[in-house]
């Protein structure tokens, strides 16, 4: 569904190329997303395989008008990279600065940017060069002072922890909350400092209603966070996930969810995490019954050998018990992701 707005725009270039421009940089708001089309495009199912004339212009007037660090921001990623729009889009630079920029991110050598030289590169661009070849931890920091990049530019190149535990003040809540245990094994939550200020990040209301997360996205970091992550940050992935409950849309009632936990989305859920078909849809239908006025939970209860289907409508008692829903996972896992479905503020059966 993320990348309905970019397919959305692909085939209005084919409808109307006038409206198509019209709403370009409102759909393309970052490079990711314009990866996403040049993506759709070239892979023919949407109706073209390549630039039109039209889409070329949108494509080079994106290009010139985004700024240094969103552009590096776009040459993170692979199929397609930002190397391989650029040369397709064939973007006309307004002048030696844009010039020499284009052809340090398409890697061309220094000679064919002429008239443009190293020097003309923006000062983010020449400061990031500066880190990569700096030779000690205590110079990458300094560089890292003032330069403002996303993180992914950095990490391959960092020195130490001292570096990492720099990178870790610049990244955004969602870096910080996918990147947990990465952070771990640089060292960087030896700082209690820094642990207490990466907590409040992680539970900041307007950054989390500003991602459009939904709960289960912190569901999964605080299962996957290793057991030496401090309790600090785990305890504010909980209430970050409180909060991204109001991400979740609000259903009209009376709503009737009905849980199917047949033997292919068993096996398509557990490729990934032993248990996760229940987690998932425990921490789901939580959610479901929490954003609707009126409703009811029914899950049907998969037997043994998969010919009979027994519907069973459980829910929490009052002390806040429950019980195994699925034969085929782990119960201490079921109970666990119930209970934590629960502390959300949920309660199973008829609202």
């Amino acid at each position: 569904m993320k990348d309905m707005p970019a397919a959305l725009l692909v085939a209005l270039s084919k409808r109307d190329p006038a409206l198509m421009h019209r709403v370009f940089e409102r759909v393309v708001d970052n490079g990711r997303v314009l990866r996403t089309v040049f993506q759709m495009i070239r892979s023919g199912q949407l109706g073209r395989t390549c630039l039109s004339a039209s889409l070329q212009r949108a494509f080079q007037r994106w290009l010139n008008e985004a700024s240094v660090g969103t552009l590096l921001s776009a040459s993170i990623g692979q199929q397609p990279s930002l190397r391989d729009v650029l040369r397709l889009a064939r973007p006309t630079p307004q002048d030696n600065r844009r010039r020499a920029l284009f052809g340090w991110l398409t890697d061309k050598e220094v000679s064919q940017w002429a008239p443009a030289t190293a020097a003309d590169l923006p000062e983010q661009v020449q400061a990031l060069t500066a880190y990569r070849q700096a030779e000690t931890a205590t110079a990458q920091a300094e560089i890292l002072r003032h330069l403002s990049v996303r993180w992914d530019l950095l990490a391959d190149a960092a020195r130490g922890p001292e570096v990492w535990k720099i990178m870790a003040r610049q990244m955004g809540p969602q870096a910080l909350r996918m990147n947990l245990n990465t952070l771990l094994r640089h060292e960087v939550f030896q700082d209690r400092a820094l642990v207490e200020e990466m907590a409040q990040r992680l539970t900041d209301a307007d950054a989390i209603r500003r991602s459009r997360q939904f709960p289960y996205q912190y569901f999964v970091a605080y299962l996957n966070a290793h057991q030496e992550v401090p309790q600090a940050i785990k305890a504010a992935l909980q209430q970050a996930a409180e909060m991204a409950c109001e991400n979740v849309p609000m259903l009209p009632g009376p709503v009737l969810i009905w849980t199917i936990l047949g033997a292919r989305t068993y096996q398509m859920n557990t490729a990934l995490c032993r248990g996760a078909t229940d987690n998932g849809t425990s921490l789901k239908n939580s959610l479901h019954l929490r954003r609707i006025a009126t409703g009811r939970l029914v899950h049907p209860q998969r037997r043994q050998h998969g010919k009979r289907v027994t519907t069973v409508a459980d829910r929490f008692d009052e002390h806040h018990r429950c019980r195994c829903l699925h034969r085929g996972v782990d119960q201490a896992q079921t109970a666990w992701a119930q209970a934590r479905c629960f502390q959300l503020g949920t309660e199973f059966g008829e609202a």
